[in-house]
């Protein structure tokens, strides 16, 4: 099986890799405070899916280091609460797994067809981009 991580990364980034394996053996109380942070986060989320403590702290440290190499030296903007919420609610509206026409799509969401019109635009906006 593969790591799902290594999949991300170019093959030739032998550093990144180096600290993938090693990443059991990296102290994140001696990174940067946001790393830091962040990687409690995802080990409290870890845990909660029921990783013990040694496994979540690896897998948490792991994601950070692959964060901070996609992201590292950028702004990122995260949203959070309803503009989290709506986020995922217009990516859902566009994948529509279950192949709803717009009426049912605005009756579904609680939106007028307009605004599912314009969710659907932007949405097909940012995933050709993407591409």
């Amino acid at each position: 099986m593969t790591d799902p991580q290594r999949d991300l990364l170019p093959p030739d980034n032998a550093e990144l890799s180096a600290l993938l394996d090693n990443a059991a053996s990296i102290d994140p109380r001696v990174w940067p405070r946001t790393l830091s942070e962040l990687v409690e986060v995802y080990v409290d989320y870890f845990r909660r899916a029921g990783l013990d403590a040694a496994a979540a702290l690896i897998q948490a440290k792991g994601i950070i280091i692959v964060l901070a190499h996609h992201f590292g030296g950028r702004m990122v903007y995260l949203p959070q609460d309803e503009k989290l919420t709506a986020a995922l609610r217009d990516a859902g509206i566009w994948r529509n797994p279950e192949g709803l026409n717009v009426r049912e799509l605005a009756a579904r969401h609680n939106l007028s067809t307009a605004q599912i019109y314009g969710i659907l635009r932007e949405q097909r906006d940012i995933n050709r981009d993407r591409q």
